[in-house]
């Protein structure tokens, strides 16, 4: 599976392939104002007060609302590197590739380097587009399923869930980026390795000095492998094509 990271032709772009580092972001770096923050113990509050299961469990559930706190917190540290698995997005051209001026770097990572401890990696996981706040049925789902116990759920089921959850969801309205995410403990720059950067796409309207940097970096050694294509116009239905070379 090919991941794409969209980019305009800056100092950042540059170093992603003079280095082979890629960026992870803070949450609080994201553009969507509820994403990785929509407020876990905030769902909480409001299941507990609409929900007389809920509270009961919640009631009897001793420092569970901490646990939900830390949750928080918890996401909040996490670094994200956001990919779509669409390359030929005209929206995402123009909003995150200098309205077509920059390029399309096409990635191909290895499941050991999505989950490398040693590099504090989480995973890996589509992303989610809800209309609503996803955490209420999660936290409806896991008191129900344990209500009879009379005991908070088990906190190792009940942690990946929302974990997830707040990772990896967005609102509906993102829809379009058809975007896949890949998680870290801490934000910051990790290695990759030069073999997973497989296609590199020049956009629409690209400079002839800008795409002259970019050829001169992929003239490197470790990149020879590297497949470069480009975007053309597709007239008849109005959108955009990456054509295989001939």
């Amino acid at each position: 599976m090919y991941l794409y990271k969209y980019r305009a032709i800056n100092e950042n772009t540059i170093s992603i392939l003079r280095d082979s580092e890629i960026y992870f972001s803070p949450p609080q770096k994201l553009n969507d104002p509820y994403d990785c923050r929509i407020g876990i113990k905030e769902s909480l509050d409001s299941a507990y007060s609409k929900n007389a299961v809920i509270r009961d469990m919640v009631d009897n559930g001793g420092n569970l609302l901490k646990a939900w706190e830390r949750m928080d917190r918890d996401i909040e540290e996490c670094g994200i590197l956001s990919l779509s698995q669409d390359r030929a997005n005209t929206i995402m051209w123009t909003h995150y590739a200098d309205e077509h001026k920059g390029i399309c770097l096409g990635f191909a990572f290895s499941h050991s380097w999505m989950c490398d401890p040693n590099q504090y990696m989480i995973g890996s996981s589509p992303v989610n587009y809800h209309g609503t706040n996803p955490f209420i049925s999660i936290i409806q789902n896991c008191y129900k399923e344990n209500y009879e116990n009379g005991k908070p759920p088990p906190w190792g089921e009940v942690w990946p869930q929302m974990m997830i959850g707040g990772l990896v969801t967005k609102t509906a309205d993102w829809e379009i980026e058809n975007e896949y995410r890949v998680i870290r403990k801490m934000p910051g720059l990790v290695p990759f390795s030069p073999d997973s950067l497989r296609e590199v796409i020049f956009g629409l309207q690209i400079s002839d000095d800008d795409k002259n940097t970019i050829n001169g970096i992929l003239a490197l050694p470790q990149y020879s492998h590297v497949k470069k294509l480009s975007v053309v116009r597709d007239v008849l239905n109005m959108r955009i094509s990456i054509p295989e070379p001939a």
